[in-house]
């Protein structure tokens, strides 16, 4: 019997831990609702891999709208975004397993071109409405 009441008491410290640990995430999930995870895209998803790089873009462009760019590869990438008049947005460098949000924003009234510069690649057009689409095309 003594036993049991010492283990008890040596465990009553976790108990109240764990139970407010608990009472937290469900109260910060309530708060949060659905934001935690939006339905809606709010910007481009560009990952590059070996031999293709797929883009997930948004319905519609926003005034803040970034392009998220992820290397997937084994090397660095390095490369730019500009626009579909030449104008330079900005030059970006990503290390392998990495990656980066840039803010296009008014830009994307134009059209905007990813261009990779180390490997040198294929431009990729960052095309508003399309839902996913790969560079090159899938075969399926």
């Amino acid at each position: 019997m003594v036993n049991i009441a010492i283990c008890g008491v040596l465990l009553w410290p976790y108990n109240v831990i764990m139970r407010t640990y608990v009472h937290t995430l469900i109260w910060l999930t309530l708060l949060w609702g659905g934001r935690a995870f939006p339905q809606e895209r709010e910007g481009f998803v560009v990952t590059f891999y070996d031999k293709k790089v797929k883009i997930v873009a948004p319905a519609n462009a926003a005034s803040d709208l970034a392009v998220a760019l992820e290397n997937i590869t084994l090397g660095p990438l390095a490369g730019k975004l500009v626009t579909g008049t030449g104008e330079l947005i900005t030059y970006f460098t990503l290390e392998s397993k990495a990656h980066k949000n840039i803010i296009v924003g008014e830009h994307l009234k134009k059209r905007v071109f990813i261009i990779p510069l180390n490997p040198p690649g294929q431009d990729i057009e960052l095309k508003l409405g399309q839902s996913a689409y790969e560079i090159p095309p899938s075969e399926n």
